[in-house]
């Protein structure tokens, strides 16, 4: 589900600011399947990351703020898709952590950039040494930090049945405009997903070439490819095999 930056079907109460203009503010609050609130001040993208930080933010759902759209969904993850995120965030983030690379952060942190109008929470991604050195990414609490903000070295997806639009058009978009270098995205829709990693080149992403299955990552220095196997009981198990 995506909503539009809530625009309530009440018409909206002008609110006078401190500086002298009017802001619209809902009057009322955005119930989803009756245990999801979004307050009526959840407006813009400060108003989104209070709310994110606050306690009245839903345990359950992911949601994210993509450039003037909230985007909510409250389905639940499925075995495969899961899998798949385990097992790229295992082999990438032992590859950080032998090497020193930087931080890898697995699913639920949250990555914000205020010049664009982005929050989201990829399902993985890596920030470097270099990029924390030089403020392109920034944790404002240290290690307390509940958000990275700024532009991380590479961010993955992988692609549901409810994020089709998400990953592939907004997150690829706003990621490109935050500066991320490589954005890799799975699907998890298809019965054989394939690892697809996508290189920043003049402000847009490109696909990067595939030789045998096989594909480069500028950033890690070497080589990936996603493979499935199936058990008997037709059960896939992933692994992420690396050169």
């Amino acid at each position: 589900m995506t909503n539009q930056l809530l625009k309530s079907k009440r018409k909206p109460t002008p609110k006078r600011v401190s500086n002298g203009r009017t802001n619209s503010v809902r009057s009322a609050d955005i119930v989803i399947n009756g245990n999801v609130h979004i307050p009526p001040w959840v407006t813009d993208h400060d108003s989104f990351r209070r709310w994110a930080f606050s306690d009245d933010f839903p345990a359950r759902g992911r949601f994210a703020y993509l450039a003037g759209k909230l985007w909510v969904d409250l389905s639940v993850e499925t075995d495969f898709h899961n899998q798949i995120k385990s097992v790229i965030t295992i082999v990438l983030g032992s590859i950080v952590l032998k090497e020193a690379l930087g931080r890898f952060y697995a699913d639920g942190m949250l990555l914000t950039n205020r010049e664009i109008g982005l929050s989201n929470e990829p399902d993985a991604m890596f920030v470097s040494h270099d990029h924390m050195e030089n403020g392109l990414a920034v944790l404002k609490m240290g290690d307390r930090s509940m958000e990275l903000n700024g532009c991380a070295d590479m961010a993955l997806e992988v692609v549901s049945k409810s994020s089709v639009e998400k990953d592939m058009v907004d997150s690829m978009d706003l990621y490109a405009k935050t500066g991320i270098a490589e954005y890799w995205l799975v699907d998890s829709t298809v019965e054989t997903p394939e690892l697809e990693i996508y290189r920043l080149a003049a402000g847009k992403y490109v696909p990067a070439r595939k030789t045998g299955g096989w594909i480069k990552s500028n950033v890690f220095g070497r080589s990936f490819r996603l493979t499935c196997q199936k058990d008997p009981n037709g059960m896939s198990h992933f692994n992420l095999e690396t050169k």
